[in-house]
């Protein structure tokens, strides 16, 4: 599952804003992103609402919804560590299941999707954690193309022009 830059597998999630209902989009870093690629999926998109607290579970073409009454209630640090055997990990705390406006999605217990609320609407949703894993190789459609962006932004990155 390695890739020569990973930092180029942006996690961004689109969604509408608790705090206003405007649509909103935050990006985070992490491997979350490359996990869902090498699982076989470009998107992820959930609707509807769990009955009780889940967690969703992708493991290439296993995708299945699991309990998450153990979970709930528990702060990030603890689900992560509980369920980071499992694949890379995006979960929400307590502030998240509240369905506090400002309430952040963590990923892997080091990154967040920390504007806008984000973590309400999984909150909403009764969904506590996502977690994914993939055994599938990673390609580059255009590796020419690929090669070029990544010598450009060693670049801008060396003359410090972000």
């Amino acid at each position: 599952m390695r890739h020569s830059r990973p930092d180029l597998f942006p996690h961004v999630r689109c969604l509408p804003l608790a705090l206003t209902g405007t649509i909103f989009d935050s990006s985070v870093g992490g491997d979350i992103a490359l996990r869902l690629k090498s699982a076989g999926y470009d998107c992820l998109i959930v609707t509807g609402k769990a009955k009780a607290p889940v967690y969703l579970e992708i493991d290439d073409d296993k995708v299945k919804l699991n309990d998450a009454a153990s979970l709930w209630g528990k702060g990030c640090g603890e689900v992560n560590h509980s369920l980071e055997k499992k694949g890379s990990v995006a979960c929400i705390g307590p502030a998240g299941e509240k369905l506090v406006k400002f309430a952040n999605i963590m990923i892997g217990g080091n990154n967040s999707v920390g504007r806008g609320g984000m973590g309400a609407l999984m909150g909403v949703k009764n969904l506590k954690a996502v977690v994914i894993s993939g055994s599938k190789k990673t390609t580059v459609a255009d590796p020419t193309k690929f090669k070029k962006a990544q010598d450009d932004i060693m670049r801008c990155s060396a003359l410090h022009l972000w």
